[in-house]
């Protein structure tokens, strides 16, 4: 790529990161900068700061989008509470189930660096690239784990999209999904989320995000039936 396209490229990004949280103001990222960039075709692939620590991102990816022009208002509320309720010493473990591509994961990592991270991720592609981030940023208090977490033991059939993992599920897709993205299927393993527990002696948790799609009803209640 042209020295020009990454200039646009970046300078495109620079704008969407210094856009006010005001009303009207805070949709030009994504209603207009992001257009723009597909628009003229910058692609993506550059490695990058966000919050505080780097990804390697791809705005042409649907799911890169929210990390690579909005990562500062990302999950901002819940970012904000955690940091108010758990002491930044902390021992403890903290469980990112679902990780994607490690956003959460390595902010809580770079936040919490006395903490252990276990951070889990079913898809091969996605976490593929959840390892690649983690190694990217040397972060040591991160245990990535290839599972998915449900309510049994198995190998089962999950719902997977490439270019959107975000909606990736054990759970058939009820909801539409975005115009172009389909769903393809292969077989992962999954266990309780009670034998991770018993796995890692996980004896303090003190934050455990769980986004499933779907099956998190499925999680809690075969885990809370368990749990010493």
């Amino acid at each position: 790529m042209s020295k020009s396209k990454q200039f646009i490229r970046l300078a495109i990004r620079r704008l969407a990161l210094a856009a006010p949280n005001v009303k009207f103001i805070r949709a030009i990222p994504m209603l207009l900068l992001c257009p723009l960039h597909l628009r003229l075709k910058l692609g993506g692939g550059d490695i990058v700061p966000v919050e505080g620590f780097r990804m390697r991102l791809d705005p042409t990816l649907y799911e890169d989008r929210t990390y690579w022009f909005i990562p500062h208002r990302y999950d901002k509320v819940e970012r904000r509470t955690v940091l108010k309720r758990i002491p930044r010493d902390t021992r403890g473990w903290m469980i990112d189930i679902g990780a994607n591509i490690g956003f959460l994961t390595l902010w809580l990592a770079t936040r919490f660096p006395n903490a252990r991270i276990l951070s889990i991720e079913p898809a091969p592609e996605t976490y593929c690239r959840l390892k690649e981030h983690i190694d990217l940023n040397q972060v040591k208090n991160v245990v990535p784990v290839q599972v998915g977490v449900l309510d049994t033991h198995g190998a089962l059939p999950f719902y997977y999209s490439a270019a959107y993992s975000g909606r990736s599920r054990f759970l058939q897709p009820a909801k539409a999904l975005p115009k172009g993205i389909s769903m393809e299927m292969l077989e992962v393993e999954v266990v309780p989320l009670v034998e991770l527990f018993s796995r890692y002696e996980i004896q303090q948790c003190d934050l455990m995000k769980l986004d499933i799609e779907g099956a998190e009803k499925r999680v809690l209640h075969h885990f809370f039936e368990r749990i010493p």
